[in-house]
């Protein structure tokens, strides 16, 4: 679901005008304003539906007891401290 909304995001925001090659091609510390929002917006929703696929693999091949153990292992810390 997030992947469609990413490409959808990123199909309506590569229609506006400040995305263009010149925008495209300045540094982000070079863009100011809208130009600036719209162009990280575009490159948030591009790169968006790669994670979401690279989420969907691992998952695809690690098998259900071992995800919620690592789930359950990251926020407590591999000795079962919270730090």
């Amino acid at each position: 679901m997030l992947s469609a909304i990413s490409l959808l995001t990123m199909l309506l925001v590569s229609l506006s005008e400040t995305i263009n090659e010149t925008n495209m091609g300045k540094s982000l510390l070079q863009l100011s304003g809208g130009s600036l929002l719209m162009v990280e917006l575009f490159l948030l929703s591009a790169a968006s539906p790669g994670s979401c696929f690279a989420i969907l693999q691992s998952l695809k091949t690690t098998s259900p007891p071992a995800i919620t153990t690592r789930n359950i292992r990251r926020p407590i810390g591999e000795n079962g401290s919270w730090a």
